[in-house]
C-alpha cells in the first residue's frame, strides 16, 4: 500500500470532521429556534482494502465517512407566552399545516401561531394550521381542514332549557289561596310581593337574541280546612294562622276543635283547654247567627293563658281565605292550618308585555293571562326534604283557552302536561309576534320520562328544608349575538371562541400527526418537515389520544439543543480534525524523505 494512501485517509477525516462541525454549528445557531430538534452526527468507516501479510490476508481501512445525521426528538423545555395562539406539544406528534397556495401538507413542532386578517390560524410564513370543525354537540366533523375562526358576530341562540334549583323553607306559611289567580297581566305589577313566599328569575333569549325575564313563583299549597261542620266566621277578616308553641313532635301536637253553637241564641265566644287540645266555642247573636270574627278568636286565645301557651294565632289580611269550622286541626310546630304539608304551588311567568302567545285563536295581549305561562304543584318527601319519588311529585298545566268576550273574563282553561322524552315539562312561550312558539324545557332537579314512572331526583335538585328559601342554582342555554374578543385552547387542543356576551364556544380541535419513524422525516427549513417513504404515512389524532401528546396553551416549546454538550462535541471534533491534519503533514514529511533518497 502506498504512502499516499495514508494522506487520502487523512483527507476523509478532515472532510468528515468539517461536516460534523457544520452540524454542530447549525445546532448552536438554532439554540433559540422554537421547536427546533438537535441533529446528531453518526460516523462510519470506509471500505477496507485487503493486503497480504505473513499471517495471510488482512484488511486496512480507507478512512471515515458520514454515516447519517439523525434528529433528536427529545422534549424541549417550555417557555410561557402572552399569546393565546401560542401552543406547545407535550409528548409525541407534530402540528399539521397546509400551504394555501399549493395545498401541500407539512409538519412542525413550532407552535408560534397567529391569526391573519381572514381569521386563519397560521404559522409565521402564512401556512394554515389544520384541525377538525366541531358541531354544536361538541363532536368533530369530517377530516381535518383549515382552522378559520370567524371574527364576525356570533348569531344568537334562543333558550331551549332553563333550570331552577331552589330550597323552599319547610315551615313557611301560605300567603295566598291561589297563586295563579293572584296574577293579573293587565296590572302594572302583575303579582304583589305578599302573594307568594319565594321567587327566582333567570334571563332567557328569544330567536333574535332579545333578553327576556322568566320567573318562577312559589307558595305553599293553600288547603282550606275541611270538617263535618261548615260554619264561616263573621266579618271580612276571616283567615287565621296558628303556630304551635310547644314544638313539633308527635307527642306534643296541639289540636284545635271548632264548635258551632248554632242555632243557640246569644252564645258567647269561649276557649276551653284540656291538655294540648283547644276547643273554640263560637259565639252567636240573638238570631242564632255566628258573630265571631277572626280577630275575636285571636284575642280570646291571647287572653287565655293555657291556650296562648300552646299556640300563637294571627288574623291574616282580609279576604285571603275562609276558615271553616273543623272537627280537629293538628299543628306540628310552625305549620299553617291552611297549608297542605310538603306541597308547594308554583307558576312560571314572564313580563306580560313580552308575551305574544295566541291561544286557541285568541291573543293573550291585554288579557289577565298575559305573561302567565305555566302552573303546577311540587310535592316533597317529608323524610328527606327532596322531591317525592312518586308519579305525581311534580305536575304542570298550561293555558289552552282564554275568555276574550265576557267582562270580567271567565277563568282560563288549563290542561295538564306530560314530561317530554328527557323527563321534563316544556314551557310554551312566544316573545316575538308572528313567530313560532318557543319551547323551553323546565328542570327543577328531577326527571320522569314521558311521565310513566316515578320522579327521580338529580344530583342537584330542589329541596324543602327548614332553612330560609334560597336559589341554589339557575341557568339557561341561550345567548344574545356577540363578537369575538379572543380565543382559548385547552390541553385536548379544542379551540374556544371567547365572545363579548361571555359565551365560550368550541369551534375547532387541533389535529396532530404521528409517524412510525419520525427520524425519516425530511427537514425543509422554516421549522418544517415533510413526509417521506422512510418516515411512513402520518396517523392523525387529537391531542391526548392515540399516542399524541397534550397541548399546552400560552406556551412555546424551545429548542432541545444542549449548549454544554455541543461545546464538548465541538472540542472533540476539533481535536479529531487536528489529528487528521497531522496524518497529512506526517505523510507529507514521509514522502519528502522518500524523494530525498534520490540524492
Amino acid at each position: 500500500m502506498s504512502i499516499s494512501a495514508a494522506m487520502y485517509t487523512g483527507v476523509t477525516g478532515l472532510k468528515t470532521m468539517g461536516t460534523a462541525l457544520s452540524v454542530i454549528g447549525n445546532d448552536i445557531a438554532n439554540v433559540n429556534t422554537v421547536g427546533y430538534k438537535e441533529a446528531q452526527v453518526q460516523f462510519m468507516d470506509l471500505l477496507s482494502q485487503s493486503i497480504s501479510t505473513t499471517a495471510g490476508s488482512s484488511q486496512i481501512g480507507k478512512g471515515v465517512t458520514l454515516g447519517t445525521v439523525n434528529n433528536v426528538f427529545s422534549q424541549g423545555s417550555f417557555v410561557d407566552s402572552e399569546e393565546d395562539t401560542d401552543l406547545a406539544i407535550n409528548g409525541d406528534g407534530f402540528f399539521i399545516i397546509s400551504d394555501p397556495d399549493t395545498n401541500s401538507t407539512f409538519y412542525t413542532r413550532a407552535g408560534n401561531f397567529t391569526l391573519d386578517n381572514e381569521g386563519r390560524l397560521i404559522t409565521p410564513h402564512g401556512y394554515t394550521v389544520q384541525g377538525w370543525s366541531i358541531d354544536d354537540e361538541g363532536q368533530m366533523i369530517g377530516a381535518p381542514t383549515d382552522i378559520v375562526l370567524t371574527t364576525g358576530t356570533l348569531p344568537p341562540v334562543m333558550t331551549s332549557e332553563v333550570t331552577f334549583i331552589t330550597n323552599l323553607q319547610a315551615d313557611a306559611s301560605s300567603q295566598i289561596a291561589s297563586l295563579w289567580q293572584a296574577w293579573d297581566g293587565t296590572a302594572d305589577n302583575p303579582i304583589n310581593g305578599d302573594s307568594y313566599v319565594y321567587q327566582s328569575s333567570v334571563m332567557v333569549y328569544d330567536s333574535l337574541g332579545n333578553a327576556r325575564n322568566l320567573t318562577i313563583y312559589y307558595d305553599p299549597l293553600y288547603n282550606p280546612p275541611q270538617a263535618s261542620l261548615t260554619t264561616n266566621l263573621a266579618g271580612i277578616n276571616n283567615d287565621i294562622t296558628y303556630t304551635a308553641i310547644t314544638g313539633g313532635s308527635s307527642s306534643n301536637n296541639t289540636s284545635i276543635t271548632y264548635v258551632d253553637p248554632s242555632p243557640a241564641l246569644n252564645q258567647p265566644l269561649s276557649i276551653a283547654v284540656v291538655g294540648n287540645d283547644i276547643t273554640v266555642n263560637l259565639g252567636t247573636d240573638g238570631f242564632g247567627v255566628v258573630n265571631t270574627t277572626a280577630d275575636d278568636i285571636v284575642a280570646a286565645i291571647a287572653a287565655d293563658t293555657a291556650a296562648s301557651n300552646l299556640v300563637s294565632a294571627v288574623a291574616e289580611v282580609p279576604g285571603t281565605g275562609v276558615v271553616t269550622a273543623m272537627a280537629t286541626t293538628n299543628l306540628a310546630g310552625g305549620s299553617d292550618i291552611n297549608t297542605t304539608p310538603h306541597q308547594w304551588e308554583y307558576i312560571i311567568a314572564t313580563d306580560p308585555e313580552d308575551d305574544s302567545r295566541v291561544i286557541n285563536g285568541n291573543s293573550v295581549i291585554g288579557s289577565e293571562s298575559a305573561g302567565l305561562l305555566m302552573r303546577g304543584i311540587v310535592t316533597f318527601d317529608p323524610n328527606t326534604g327532596g322531591i317525592a319519588n312518586t308519579p305525581t311529585a311534580i305536575t304542570a298545566e298550561e293555558i289552552t283557552d282564554i275568555d276574550t268576550i265576557n267582562v270580567p273574563p271567565n277563568p282560563p282553561t288549563w290542561t295538564g302536561l306530560t314530561p317530554n322524552n328527557n323527563g321534563y315539562f316544556e314551557i310554551t312561550a312566544n316573545f316575538i309576534p308572528g313567530t313560532t312558539d318557543q319551547t323551553i324545557e323546565l328542570n327543577l332537579g328531577a326527571n320522569n320520562q314521558l311521565g310513566l314512572n316515578n320522579w327521580v331526583t338529580e344530583s342537584l335538585s330542589t329541596t324543602q328544608y327548614a332553612s330560609a328559601s334560597s336559589t341554589l342554582f339557575q341557568g339557561q342555554d341561550g345567548y344574545a349575538s356577540s363578537y369575538l374578543q379572543g380565543i382559548g385552547v385547552d390541553t385536548d387542543g379544542i379551540i374556544y371562541g371567547e365572545y363579548s356576551n361571555g359565551q365560550s364556544v368550541a369551534t375547532y380541535q387541533i389535529a396532530l400527526a404521528l409517524f412510525q419513524s419520525e427520524w425519516g422525516l425530511e427537514k425543509l427549513g422554516e421549522n418544517l418537515y415533510n413526509e417521506t417513504l422512510a418516515s411512513g404515512s402520518s396517523a392523525i389524532a387529537p391531542a391526548g389520544q392515540g399516542g399524541a401528546g397534550d397541548l399546552f396553551p400560552n406556551a412555546l416549546e424551545q429548542s432541545n439543543v444542549d449548549l454544554a454538550k455541543e461545546f464538548v462535541d465541538m472540542i472533540i471534533i476539533q481535536r479529531a480534525f487536528q489529528a487528521n491534519s497531522k496524518v497529512i503533514t506526517t505523510t507529507d514529511q514521509m514522502m519528502a524523505e522518500l524523494i530525498n533518497l534520490k540524492r
